[in-house]
């Protein structure tokens, strides 16, 4: 069973890392836009992703270290989605330079 749970968190990470419009940010939850699973991220900033969320209460699925791996995962999505936000303002910014600012 640990193989095949491990194996599904491999997937999981890489899925994190690599296909970021596959997950939608919502609040306390993390969601999986393929499978509807909801990983429940919570308020702790060191906290490891180890449970998922259906809506009234959450389940522990993952183990300590397995939920530090998803966590490391999360945060690479988080960073890679807030620099393709900033880019989008920037490119945005520049696009309309020959405009005032203070021109509508």
């Amino acid at each position: 069973m640990s193989n095949l749970m491990d194996d599904a968190v491999a997937e999981l990470c890489h899925s994190l890392e690599n296909d970021l419009s596959r997950w939608e940010i919502v609040a306390l939850t993390l969601r999986d836009k393929k499978t509807g699973i909801e990983y429940w991220v919570g308020t702790g900033s060191e906290s490891a992703i180890t449970e998922t969320w259906d809506g009234y209460s959450t389940a522990e699925v993952f183990s300590h270290e397995q939920g530090n791996m998803i966590k490391k995962s999360y945060e690479i999505l988080c960073d890679k989605k807030a620099s393709i936000a900033q880019q989008k303002v920037i490119k945005s910014m520049t696009k309309n330079k020959s405009k005032k600012w203070w021109k509508f």
